[in-house]
């Protein structure tokens, strides 16, 4: 395919992949807090494999799961055994590429930042206009990812482009 020419057909996201310290943990908390449901695992995946092809000769061992929202979005979580999974540091580097932040919708932004806190993640900030009617607020799972809630859809917040 010439660099110029485009795949047929639109592409959907199909998941967003979460690496956390303790996954039964991290389970619990998505489906407690965003209502999210287990579809698969946790199940244990040892170093064998495609596993290794994906990871490299240093991966040995994980355990992962998934989990969907009501619209069919997925969220893939692992925890990584060898080499160990480690929490990420106070701050994150938003600088840098790679993942930055994942984003739920949610009617009641500051009820579901209030439950964040109360089940063991941080509020980063507390809820902020940004404009139209949107809340947004970021905050963090207990194992160090960056969630933005808001409470309107990707089509309400930027229209159907």
């Amino acid at each position: 395919m010439k660099r110029s020419e485009r795949p047929s057909g639109r592409a959907q996201i199909n998941h967003a992949g979460l690496t956390v310290t303790d996954i039964d943990a991290a389970v619990a908390w998505y489906t407690g807090v965003f209502d999210l449901a287990l579809v698969f695992g946790p199940v244990e995946v040892s170093g064998s494999g495609r596993s290794k092809v994906i990871f490299g000769e240093r991966f040995g061992r994980m355990r992962r799961a998934v989990l969907r929202d009501s619209s069919q979005a997925a969220l893939e979580l692992f925890e990584f055994h060898e080499p160990a999974t480690t929490r990420r540091q106070d701050n994150f580097d938003y600088w840098k590429t790679g993942f930055f932040h994942l984003c739920f919708t949610c009617d009641d932004v500051a009820s579901r930042l209030e439950a964040v806190v109360a089940l063991g993640g941080r509020a980063r900030t507390a809820p902020l206009e940004a404009g139209g009617g949107r809340l947004i607020a970021y905050c963090e799972d207990p194992f160090g990812n960056v969630l933005e809630l808001t409470n309107k859809t990707l089509e309400e917040t930027y229209g159907d482009s």
